[in-house]
């Protein structure tokens, strides 16, 4: 049996063969203080749902491998019986269609295999607060996705995102408009450069906006902006 959940320290799984991972990650993790612990690692989501543990309100970094239907098979029978587990998959792919089946079943996380492990731990910190984390070279992708199911791009044309509904009250006009430009896709210096302002500014406006919308990074900002309806596909 597990060790009990210490108040303070979020419990951690690893679905995954490789057990050098599991031990570099244990070091790595035991240096952050009382934030996570590995209390467990198996070589899959199968051998997981096989051991008959708790798995709920737990971590679970699961690794999946590309075109393994299988393993999208384990991840939606994991989550159909744990559905508190907060599944983190982690892949060597980029397909866009392997990445979605991952969110469309469940899993609440996306990272590159090979991701730093600043990465992951910034992972294991955001969906602690139960928050998603998706890798931010996925954030433009996700954006163009929606923009093709609306039927926006085309091979000759280019998307462009506009300010649709009007946005909560803490939210002010400029800071719209660096929403509209981050869902674009534009770096803070591109964005600085579009509204006349220092780069600077923009990281502070930026900053500004994760505080009020008690966000963690710029590509949440994006993703509730589309699904609040604040930007016009």
């Amino acid at each position: 049996m597990h060790p009990p959940h210490t108040e303070g320290i979020f419990p951690v799984v690893l679905a995954d063969t490789n057990r050098l991972l599991g031990e570099g990650l244990k070091l790595i993790l035991n240096d952050l203080g009382n934030e996570f612990s590995i209390i467990d690692q198996q070589s899959g989501l199968f051998n997981l749902r096989a051991s008959l543990e708790d798995y709920s309100s737990k971590i679970i970094l699961a690794e999946l491998f590309s075109g393994d239907s299988l393993g999208i098979t384990e991840l939606q029978n994991f989550i159909s019986e744990y559905p508190k587990a907060k599944v983190v998959v982690y892949s060597v792919s980029k397909e866009k269609e392997h990445v979605l089946e991952t969110l469309k079943y469940g899993a609440v996380g996306y990272l590159s295999k090979g991701a730093e492990i600043s990465t992951v731990i910034e992972a294991l910190r955001t969906v602690s607060r139960g928050y998603y984390y998706i890798d931010p070279w996925l954030a433009q992708f996700l954006v163009k996705e929606i923009q093709q199911l609306h039927g926006k791009i085309n091979d000759k044309e280019h998307f462009s995102i506009q300010i649709a509904d009007p946005c909560p009250e803490l939210l002010t006009k400029r800071e719209m408009e660096i929403i509209r430009l981050l869902t674009e896709g534009q770096s803070n210096k591109s964005i600085g450069e579009v509204l006349h302002i220092s780069e600077k500014t923009v990281k502070n406006h930026v900053s500004k906006m994760l505080a009020k919308l008690k966000l963690v990074d710029r590509t949440q900002i994006v993703l509730k902006a589309i699904k609040s309806g604040w930007v016009a596909l």
